[in-house]
């Protein structure tokens, strides 16, 4: 296989904010070849890349004008939005899966996998542990654990919508979309109040004015 291992000793070790931000990335990729290439140069550490295409794998990207080298990432990012919608299946998927992560396929091949394998009993503290096996896993643990703040942002029109809020009621991805939805919100009111509110403010102009004369 002819892949760059995220796996590397000599990759970064990222902070939880980097990684967060590198999945919201992933997630809002387009289908564009220069997006993944920038992606790829930018995360190396979340970014395998293959030329070795499984034969029987279910996604095509060649619709998309996508190099096939991408297809893991593409599918990732496929998955990863439906788990920022909250597909619980596409966690175990990610965080335990079956066969060992692409990544580690080489390191494997003559090892058997343990399915589960991630998951540690640390008897001296009485709590069970989640050992990631790839930066990859370590990145989608840590969006697990931030879970309650992963957003869609409620912008329907929005290009990247996929989020990590700052705070619980937080429903856009930026002040722009907020105003966007602000701006339509107000169209909307004029449009059903409107003319109410302005009869209703005519009235009390001429109560003030007829108490003033």
């Amino acid at each position: 296989m002819d892949g760059n291992s995220s796996n590397s000793t000599t990759a970064r070790t990222l902070a939880e904010p980097e990684l967060l931000k590198a999945l919201r990335e992933l997630a809002n990729l387009r289908d564009d070849a220069e997006a993944f290439e920038r992606f790829c140069k930018r995360w190396p550490e979340l970014a395998y890349v293959s030329d070795d295409v499984p034969e029987l794998h279910p996604i095509e990207i060649e619709e998309t004008g996508l190099p096939s080298k991408f297809w893991l990432l593409y599918e990732r990012r496929g998955y990863l939005q439906e788990l920022w919608r909250g597909d619980t299946m596409v966690l175990r998927r990610f965080l335990l899966p079956t066969e060992p992560p692409e990544e580690l396929r080489e390191k494997y091949a003559d090892v058997l996998w343990e399915h589960g394998a991630q998951i540690l009993l640390d008897w001296r503290r009485g709590e069970v542990v989640y050992a990631p096996k790839t930066p990859f896993q370590w990145a989608i643990y840590t969006l697990f654990r931030s879970s309650g703040l992963a957003r869609v942002c409620a912008n329907p029109d929005c290009p990247a919508p996929y989020f990590v809020a700052r705070k619980a009621t937080q429903r856009y991805c930026s002040d722009k979309c907020a105003e966007v939805f602000q701006k339509a919100w107000k169209r909307k009111w004029w449009a059903e109040h409107g003319d109410a509110w302005r009869r209703g403010r005519k009235k009390t102009k001429r109560k003030s004015g007829g108490k003033r004369g």
